[in-house]
């Protein structure tokens, strides 16, 4: 009996080596099946087991090493790079400055004039608590109340009046009047213009007088008619009481300091 045919399944003559019906070499097996021997079960062929190809391995997640953000955009794995997160990162901070500025500008109005308008409320707070009050039949306008006359030929100075002096200094102001250094220990306003004068460890003072006119009180037990001529902090000339003065005592004039000559 002849060999089958591995492909299409016929007998050939004995002693052939090539099929009779498709020429297929005696022998040669079958794409995807393996010949079995003639008395196989009515001559089936066994299919051989497909080989299977290695297993695709799975991506780790998230994505190891590279620069920039991952994200997932239609199964593709993108990064954003390192420039557009600082652009990103310096939009929003811009934001939050100018979401702060504006509500700063709603809140207080613009910087500058919010500061101009508590600078006038302090400075007119001051004058109207520091104003001394008028003594009924004194008139402002009188001559005590005008400038004192430049300082000429002898000038008297104060001294051995009770409490502290003020340092005498080599300048002069006001004439020839020699300049006393002295403290304002509380702000005041002048007696005739309303100029202001804040606290300072160096006063120069051209001068002393006794108007007659109360000096506000800053503390308790003060009383006071004497007044300096000097200088407010704006440049203005003017009468200050002696009361905002650290030197001197109540009711007397202040060591060190000239006294005005009447123009």
């Amino acid at each position: 009996m002849g060999t089958r045919c591995s492909l299409c399944g016929s007998d050939t003559k004995p002693g052939a080596d090539r099929c009779d019906q498709c020429g297929t070499p005696i022998g040669a097996s079958a794409p995807g099946f393996v010949l079995t021997d003639s008395t196989s079960a009515s001559g089936a062929f066994a299919q051989t087991a497909p080989s299977q190809s290695a297993p695709t391995p799975t991506p780790a997640w998230p994505p190891v090493g590279g620069s920039g953000a991952a994200r997932v955009q239609s199964g593709r794995v993108s990064r954003t790079e390192p420039r557009t997160l600082l652009l990103m990162a310096g939009v929003v901070v811009l934001g939050i400055l100018v979401v702060l500025l504006t509500w700063r500008i709603l809140s207080t109005g613009s910087p500058e004039s919010g500061t101009s308008v508590a600078v006038q409320a302090t400075q007119g707070s001051r004058s109207s608590a520091l104003s001394p009050s008028p003594v009924p039949g004194t008139p402002n306008d009188g001559h005590l109340l005008q400038p004192p006359a430049e300082g000429r030929g002898t000038i008297a100075v104060v001294a051995g009046a009770p409490g502290d002096a003020c340092i005498p200094s080599w300048r002069t102001a006001w004439g020839e009047y020699p300049v006393a250094v002295c403290k304002v220990w509380q702000p005041a306003v002048g007696l005739t213009t309303g100029a202001y004068l804040g606290k300072t460890d160096a006063q120069s003072v051209a001068c002393q007088s006794d108007l007659g006119q109360p000096n506000p009180n800053y503390a308790a037990g003060q009383s006071n008619t004497w007044w300096v001529w000097t200088r407010a902090d704006d440049g203005t000339w003017d009468w200050f009481p002696e009361t905002a003065i650290a030197q001197g005592s109540s009711g007397r004039p202040i060591n060190g300091i000239a006294v005005c000559g009447s123009s």
